[in-house]
């Protein structure tokens, strides 16, 4: 969906309806996207490779992925897609904004990993992660706290990838990585550890 030439971007629309009836309709940007990435028959070839290195970049855009610096505590909220999204709000407002629109590319293709107090990532603040260790695609599992996708529900069912802890302190900077989610598809991108942290033990 777009908005003619007012926005030129696809659209994502939440429909929200309350206890008394009241409904409400609200639409994001999201990236351009090809219809293939969000094909049920795309997922395997997407986990059935490497996502481009930093040696061999690709003319296509992919996501500029960040660590959030302030560990979560896991709840219901965090392990349930709610209405209630402040955790992950806080996590998305450490994205550093480029352009003066919201819909720039680089804002719309930005992601925020979430590290819960162990210092293990949960999930993305919108995506799921699946990152490349010991020769096999991993995901955070349950047990760290993050939500469970429809996305990652599919890739884990399918033998695409496996749960398995994932450390902060294992992130690499530039480590290039892929994520999904329903409405936006796959997409791969690569991590921007702070200075600060490239050298945590």
């Amino acid at each position: 969906m777009s908005n003619g030439d007012q926005n030129p971007y696809p659209q994502k629309l939440r429909v929200l309806i309350n206890r008394q009836g009241h409904l409400s309709v609200t639409s994001t940007p999201l990236p351009p996207l090809s219809l293939s990435s969000l094909s049920l028959s795309h997922f395997p070839l997407v986990l059935s490779q490497l996502p481009p290195s930093i040696d061999h970049p690709t003319s296509e855009m992919g996501w500029r992925i960040l660590v959030s610096p302030v560990p979560v505590s896991p709840s219901l909220y965090t392990r349930h897609k709610t209405t209630e999204r402040s955790v992950y709000e806080e996590a998305r407002s450490f994205i550093p904004k480029s352009g003066s629109k919201p819909e720039h590319p680089y804002n719309l293709l930005s992601e925020v990993l979430i590290v819960n107090q162990d210092n293990e990532v949960m999930e993305g603040s919108i995506t799921t992660p699946y990152f490349w260790r010991h020769g096999r695609w991993v995901t955070p599992p349950a047990s760290a706290g993050g939500n469970m996708g429809t996305t990652r529900r599919y890739a884990l069912d399918a033998g695409l990838c496996v749960e398995e802890l994932v450390m902060k302190n294992s992130i690499i900077d530039g480590e290039a990585i892929w994520l999904s989610n329903g409405a936006r598809g796959w997409g791969w991108g690569k991590i921007e550890m702070p200075r600060s942290d490239m050298h945590e033990t």
